[in-house]
C-alpha cells in the first residue's frame, strides 16, 4: 500500500511539535472543537478560509484525531446554508473509522464524530 505523501508529513509535523490545525477548545468535557471558519494558515490570518481551505482543515481535523486515538472531535461547520455541512457528512459516510456523527442538539452549527 502506497503511504501518501501529505499524511505522511502531518504525522511529521505532529510529532514534531510544529502542526495545531486550529487553536483548540474544550467541550463537553474531552471533546475538542474544530471551527472551519477560522483561517490556520499563519501568513494569511486576515483572509476567510475558502471552502476548499475548509475541506483541508477538514481532512487535517480528522486525520490529527485518529493518529492522537482521540474517541471524538467536534466539527464548527457553521449554519449557513448547510452546503459546507453537506460536503462534510458526503466525506464522513465514506470513511470507516466513523463509528457514527450527530449534530450537537444545542448547536447546529456543529457536528460530533465518533470514531470506532
Amino acid at each position: 500500500m502506497p503511504i501518501d505523501k501529505e499524511k505522511l508529513e502531518l504525522l511529521k509535523a505532529m510529532m514534531s511539535g510544529d502542526y495545531d490545525p486550529v487553536p483548540e477548545n474544550k467541550l463537553h468535557n474531552d471533546t475538542v472543537s474544530n471551527d472551519l471558519h477560522r483561517n490556520t494558515d499563519k501568513l494569511k490570518q486576515k483572509e476567510i478560509p475558502t471552502f476548499e481551505d475548509q475541506l483541508k482543515q477538514f481532512e487535517k481535523i480528522i486525520d490529527k484525531a485518529l493518529l492522537s486515538n482521540q474517541d471524538k472531535v467536534s466539527i464548527i461547520h457553521g449554519k449557513g446554508a448547510g452546503i459546507l455541512k453537506k460536503e462534510l457528512y458526503k466525506r464522513l459516510k465514506k470513511m470507516p473509522q466513523v463509528k457514527r456523527f450527530e449534530l450537537n442538539a444545542k448547536n447546529e452549527g456543529e457536528t460530533i464524530v465518533y470514531f470506532k
